[in-house]
Parts: C-alpha cells; sequence; structure tokens
C-alpha cells in the first residue's frame, strides 16, 4: 500500500487534476482496518463523481477489463500495459488521442459528452483521424444499458480506431 501511494503521489504530481488520493496504513492491520477506515467518509465526501470525466488515462493491469469510462476494447486483442490517454473537447465537439497502444480502442459516446448533431473530429498525434458525425443506435443504447447498469454511462454512439483508421457504423 506504501508503494502505491508513493506511485500516485508521483502521478498527481504530474497531473495536479488526477490521481487525487489520501493513503493512511494502519501497521498490523487488514483492509477493514478495525473502523479506522471510516477516517475516507469524511474526505470522500468532499468529491463528486464524475461518470464522464473530460480526460482518462486507461492503463490495462494484467486482469483485463473490457472499459473504462467512455473507452472500450476488444479483450482478446488487449495486453498487460496497453494505455490510452484521451481527451475530449466539449467546446469544439474534438476528441484528442494522446496516446494509444490499443490495437482496437473504442470511443463510447452520449449527447452529454457532446452535441451528436454535429460533426465529431478524432485528432491522434496531431493528425486528423475523422471528422464526421456519427448516428445514434439503438443497438448501443441497448448494450450500453445492459452492461453497464447505470444511467450516467449510457451511450448512444461507438468509434472504433483500429489501426489509424477510425469505424463509425457498428
Amino acid at each position: 500500500a506504501r508503494l502505491w501511494g508513493k506511485m500516485l503521489d508521483s502521478l498527481q504530481a504530474m497531473d495536479t487534476g488526477g490521481y487525487v488520493h489520501d493513503l493512511h496504513v494502519y501497521d498490523g492491520l487488514g483492509h477493514w482496518m478495525l473502523r479506522k477506515d471510516t477516517i475516507a467518509i469524511a474526505w470522500m465526501a468532499k468529491f463528486t463523481r464524475k461518470p464522464l470525466p473530460a480526460k482518462v488515462v486507461w492503463v490495462q493491469d494484467d486482469r483485463i477489463h473490457e472499459n473504462f469510462y467512455w473507452l472500450g476494447t476488444d479483450t482478446l486483442q488487449t495486453k498487460a500495459g496497453d494505455k490510452a490517454v484521451v481527451s475530449l473537447n466539449k467546446n469544439d465537439n474534438e476528441i484528442v488521442i494522446e496516446q494509444n497502444t490499443f490495437k482496437t480502442l473504442y470511443i463510447w459516446l452520449n449527447d452529454d459528452m457532446f452535441d451528436l448533431n454535429k460533426k465529431i473530429a478524432i485528432i491522434q498525434n496531431g493528425k486528423k483521424l475523422f471528422k464526421g458525425r456519427v448516428k445514434r443506435r439503438e443497438s448501443i443504447i441497448k448494450n450500453s444499458v445492459d452492461k453497464r447498469l447505470d444511467p450516467n454511462m449510457i451511450f448512444y454512439s461507438r468509434l472504433k480506431i483500429e489501426n489509424g483508421e477510425v469505424a463509425t457504423d457498428l
């Protein structure tokens, strides 16, 4: 836990808007810490969950995950260490991919993220990969409702980035 705390300290120093944390280690105590963990309640109460953050840094660990916030992947093609750093520029209807080592990267979209009635642009490494409209699809909505079970994570469209190409009709 102390090593994780130091790693989080380092990450927060590089990205002051991210990696907010508060670490307390009680020697000799397990995960539940004999209720000493209740000190986290007052600290956590100062924060509001952001189900659709403007920036996502996703690093696959050794337990492969299919989704992280509004990003997704094909788990059969993913390996530990794959990383995506993706930002949303809502004002310009623009998605900026700063880094991506996933073979297949999905970007799930809804009207809280962008005006889906307007064109969406995807920029990767300064190059425009895509600019166009995306269609809302019943199958995407149903899939996100079934898999996420979270009203804040219902998506209407999905983009697929693979080999520098963008697919929209999924």
